[in-house]
Order: C-alpha cells, then sequence, then structure tokens
C-alpha cells in the first residue's frame, strides 16, 4: 500500500484518501496511522452538523455567485411556506420586494465581492401565499477562498419585534408596509 501511494500522482493519492480507497499512510519509520475511525469520525461530525442546521429556527441560505440558491434549511419552509427543495436553483432576488431589492443586491455584492466581510440587511422576502414576510440578514461569505458563495442567516423581525412588544406590556405596533406579514 506505501508503494502504491508513493507512486501515484499527487491527486490521486488524496482522492484516495478521501474517497476512503486507503485504509492506513506507513511513514518512514514504519508507523502505521488507521485511517478509517477518522474517516468515521468526520462522517458522524457531518451528521451531526447536519441535524443542528436543520433544527435550527433562522434560515439558512447558500447562494452561488448569481444569487441562485444552492441550499436552505427546512426553516424556510416554516417561516416563508416553499416546499423543501423548491427554491434551489432560483435566484433569490426573483423573491425580494421590489423597494427592498437594492439594498440587499449592495449587501450581497459588496460581501461577494470582499469589498467588506459580512452585512447585516433587513428586507421583506415573498412568502408563498403572495406576502411578504421581513428578515433581518446576515449576509457572509463563505470561509473557503476557492468557493464563490455566500450564505445568508436569516430570521423573522415581525416575531421578534411582536414578543418584545408583549413582553414590556405594548401593543404591536403594524408594520409600515402595507403588504407585510402582520406581527405574529
Amino acid at each position: 500500500m506505501t508503494l502504491a501511494l508513493r507512486l501515484a500522482h499527487a491527486e490521486n493519492a488524496l482522492r484516495a484518501l478521501t474517497s476512503g480507497q486507503v485504509d492506513a499512510i506507513i511513514d518512514s519509520d514504519g508507523k502505521a496511522y488507521l485511517l478509517r475511525p477518522a474517516q468515521e469520525h468526520i462522517r458522524q461530525n457531518q451528521k451531526r452538523l447536519h441535524t443542528v442546521l436543520e433544527s435550527a429556527a433562522d434560515i439558512i441560505t447558500v447562494l452561488d455567485r448569481g444569487a441562485r440558491i444552492i441550499s436552505q434549511t427546512r426553516a424556510a419552509h416554516h417561516l416563508l411556506g416553499y416546499e423543501p427543495g423548491w427554491l434551489l436553483g432560483r435566484p433569490l432576488f426573483d423573491f425580494v420586494h421590489p423597494e427592498d431589492l437594492p439594498k440587499l443586491y449592495s449587501a450581497f455584492f459588496h460581501v461577494i465581492e470582499e469589498f467588506q466581510p459580512d452585512a447585516l440587511v433587513e428586507f421583506r422576502h415573498q412568502h408563498r401565499d403572495g406576502t411578504y414576510r421581513t428578515l433581518e440578514t446576515m449576509v457572509s461569505k463563505l470561509c473557503e477562498a476557492s468557493v464563490n458563495q455566500v450564505v445568508l442567516i436569516s430570521r423573522d423581525v415581525n416575531r421578534r419585534k411582536s414578543r418584545f412588544l408583549s413582553a414590556a406590556g405594548e401593543e404591536p405596533v403594524a408594520s409600515p408596509f402595507p403588504d407585510a406579514y402582520p406581527p405574529a
């Protein structure tokens, strides 16, 4: 096995290592490093991370450079009414209220072009029923330098404002946007 790794091109060796085709690596001193336990540990961590993300109350969305939705957590179904996977491949900007489009567009491109590391923006996202939900969203670029993608973490602002006002003993204030989702 060591001989095969020494003779393989670096890219082939890396592919073999990451795909699970190699069980162990033996260093020049003859010490063996088992890879199967490490690979299984990585798989278990990935499952745990997936479970945490899917149970999050906030919508987590990954966009490509063209602002098309690559992935989105289940919270989008709960908050926006779209079936899981229905928004995938569609441009996010198609679902943004026209008055809010310039500020979201600006935040997205400032982050993707790395003029700033992240941006906080509030905008109205169209619900499946045609009304709008006001979302507070943190826009950030994904950490990997070779990946040109942006992650959005969004929460329903109307619900938070309503809970805050109720806790203070005040009446919730109607949204200034006539077509916005009323506070819960």
